[in-house]
């Protein structure tokens, strides 16, 4: 029944003729679709795919003239491009600069594709397809979670209900559910099903750190709400601040081992990572006069060094981004996410623009302690696509604003 209804989907696009969007569907479902079983589509694959569409986003600004057809959506893109795109570039320049003064491996050095494409490519579908990106998107999505569901029959059989773990749309699918629980609209038949499908997909990979963070953002939310406007934008500042010091201090008990000692006391599984954890602690230290190693440095240590672990990369962005990017830079990067960019979105946007980035970043930031999000595709699509697509959907204070 789903399969019949895709198809009408797919048919009532190719009645209004527009090709493009059904080439875009099906090759963002091909880009999404890094976890089929055990037949994984090569990263230089899903991202070559999102920088086409990148590239195609680019000569669609130039041709169109947007900044001066559309200034609202023109400065809505801008700064999201500001503050998630930049960051990235200067990490990147840093670990450049780390080499010139031999304070690092020139072998950390990288192209960084992967993660300049994760940083830039929703924003660049929004700038194609505007408020329609989000459909598409989660068109896309329900695609690539069919073959992977396919795939894991055709390898597993009766069994593959077991392999259903898909981590990176599992953390990516959380935003959409935080969404629609900040909408606080009537939900139509179309949205309805996006949020069944969201959840039987999380409930089903079964994500303790994403429900665990789905939760607290949830609550924080509810708390929110029982105060005013001007006391919300206070509240989120100081928790903005407060978070910056919670991730400082997870470093500090990683690096003196008391975190470990109060997981034993609760009880708490973690799954080897007290051992990927100590390997970077042993090469790194807590303390404002160590530098990092650059970007990209851990996924190296870690495929060489480190193999013997059998894993790719530090489970902890938090952990892998102090790592590579020292003290200050680290410090630099939380603040950016946690207090500037929001600060700079509220006073564009409106405050209800800004909580809803916040939320969302509050949610990634938790997940961003025990995973590598940071580096996954789909999270980092609709951690910039759903911020984005609730500032062009919704009304907000500042109605001058105009992106139609």
């Amino acid at each position: 029944m789903t399969v019949i209804k895709e198809s009408k989907w797919i048919s009532k696009i190719t009645q209004k003729d527009n090709i493009e969007i059904i080439l875009f569907i099906m090759s963002l479902s091909v880009a999404f679709s890094s976890e089929i079983g055990n037949l994984n589509i090569n990263n230089k694959i899903t991202h070559s795919i999102l920088l086409i569409w990148i590239i195609r986003a680019g000569f669609k600004f130039k041709k169109n003239g947007y900044c001066i057809k559309n200034k609202g959506l023109s400065n809505l893109l801008y700064t999201f491009i500001k503050y998630n795109f930049y960051p990235k570039v200067i990490i990147y320049i840093y670990t450049i600069v780390l080499i010139i003064f031999r304070l690092t491996e020139k072998r950390f050095l990288s192209t960084n594709i992967q993660t300049f494409v994760n940083a830039i490519s929703a924003i660049a579908i929004i700038c194609l397809y505007e408020k329609k990106a989000f459909e598409y998107s989660m068109k896309a999505l329900f695609l690539s979670y069919i073959y992977a569901v396919f795939g894991s029959i055709w390898l597993y059989g009766i069994e593959f209900i077991k392999y259903l773990e898909f981590h990176d749309m599992a953390f990516g699918t959380g935003y959409v559910i935080i969404y629609f629980f900040m909408t606080n609209k009537k939900l139509s038949k179309k949205d309805l099903k996006y949020v069944i499908f969201s959840l039987i997909l999380v409930l089903l990979a079964y994500k303790r750190i994403e429900l665990g963070a789905l939760a607290l953002v949830y609550l924080f939310y509810l708390i929110l709400k029982k105060f005013t406007v001007e006391q919300r934008k206070i509240i989120i500042k100081i928790t903005g601040t407060l978070f910056i010091i919670v991730c400082f201090a997870y470093i500090y008990v990683i690096f003196n081992g008391v975190i470990w000692e109060w997981f034993n006391m609760l009880g708490i599984e973690v799954s080897g990572r007290n051992y990927y954890y100590q390997a970077v602690v042993d090469i790194s230290e807590f303390s404002p006069f160590f530098w990092g190693y650059g970007r990209n440095s851990m996924a190296t240590i870690f495929t060489n060094e480190l193999s013997f672990m059998n894993v790719g990369n530090l489970h902890s962005d938090i952990l892998r981004m102090y790592a590579e990017c020292g003290f200050i830079l680290f410090g630099l990067w939380l603040w950016v996410y946690l207090y500037r960019m929001p600060s700079v979105v509220e006073e564009k946007f409106g405050y209800n623009s800004m909580e809803c980035l916040f939320i969302c970043t509050l949610y990634t930031f938790i997940v961003y302690f025990t995973d590598n999000t940071e580096l996954y595709l789909i999270n980092q699509y609709f951690y910039m696509l759903i911020p984005i697509y609730y500032i062009l959907t919704s009304k907000s204070e500042n109605d001058e604003v105009k992106f139609n």
